[in-house]
């Protein structure tokens, strides 16, 4: 059966919101939706005592893990719909653009990808042409996805939106467990126990340190990661000498806001090798926007 297709609207509320019509129609696939909702509640219905955790976070003491907690969900909310770049370097020069939901995920994300226009080296063809620019936008919508043979699933349907030149193609798919940054969101959402490590200075910020024990995907599933989700220094040989990652989110001890994501990886007794190390930063950018591009034709149902 070929999936039909439909336009989605660019504003990234409708990924809250929901097609109203549409869930006339089906109701099945709206019943699942609220429930995709209702699952993610109880992460983000209570409002943090802003005050109180600030006063908390800027004594010396170590946070018992209540506090952890407390400071995690006012970093998610403080995060919540800002736009901001995801990037090796704290400048930001080059990486990934995000729109935050309220939930510690992405709603909306934009990667960019430059290579060589081809058609410069065909014959008689000037090879000084400019570059061609991918660009893929990544929608998560909050909303149940179903397959085309109107299976409906438990899974969140995701978006992906891709323009190699003029114009935008748009798949449909179902999120998945490697999705670019999941280490790092569900940190921020709340997924994964993590430990106070004392409060330490990022360039000229003082954070407070969140750590929590970490294993790449190689080492949970025995296939490759992703360089773009475990980046160089976390694809280890396999073996008995494969290192064990320690993720770190270090949070802004006034605006509350995490400031970077890094792993270090520690290798076994004797070893001769350095630990790896990774860093993420988070370069906030309030002129950044970041959305669906309008007028699109989407599938509404997943293959």
């Amino acid at each position: 059966m070929r999936p039909q297709h439909r336009r989605l609207e660019p504003p990234a509320e409708r990924a809250w919101s929901g097609d109203h019509k549409a869930g006339r129609r089906h109701t099945r696939v709206l019943g699942s939706a609220v429930c995709l909702a209702l699952a993610l509640t109880p992460l983000i219905a209570q409002r943090s005592n802003v005050a109180a955790v600030l006063a908390r976070v800027q004594r010396d003491e170590p946070l018992e893990p209540r506090d952890v907690r407390d400071l995690v969900q006012a970093s998610r909310e403080a995060l919540g719909y800002k736009s901001l770049r995801l990037s090796s370097a704290p400048t930001g020069l080059r990486g990934v653009d995000i729109l935050m939901g309220s939930d510690g995920r992405p709603l909306f994300m934009r990667a960019a990808s430059t290579g060589p226009d081809w058609r410069a080296f065909t014959p008689g063809r000037d090879q000084t042409e400019p570059r061609t620019e991918s660009v893929t936008i990544t929608h998560y919508t909050r909303r149940a996805a179903t397959r085309c043979d109107r299976t409906l699933t438990d899974d969140e349907l995701v978006v992906e939106y891709r323009s190699d030149g003029p114009g935008w193609n748009a798949t449909t798919r179902l999120v998945g467990p490697r999705e670019f940054g999941t280490p790092i969101f569900r940190a921020l959402a709340g997924e994964v126990t993590l430990t106070d490590a004392g409060r330490r200075m990022l360039l000229d910020r003082r954070t407070r340190a969140l750590t929590a024990p970490w294993s790449p995907p190689e080492l949970q599933t025995g296939t490759r990661p992703p360089r773009s989700i475990a980046g160089p220094a976390l694809v280890p040989g396999g073996g008995s000498g494969s290192p064990v990652a320690t993720g770190t989110l270090s949070i802004d001890e006034h605006t509350l806001l995490p400031l970077r994501w890094s792993l270090t990886t520690a290798l076994p007794a004797g070893s001769t090798s350095q630990p790896g190390e990774y860093d993420v930063h988070f370069v906030y950018d309030p002129g950044l926007t970041i959305g669906a591009p309008p007028g699109v034709d989407v599938p509404v149902c997943v293959r």
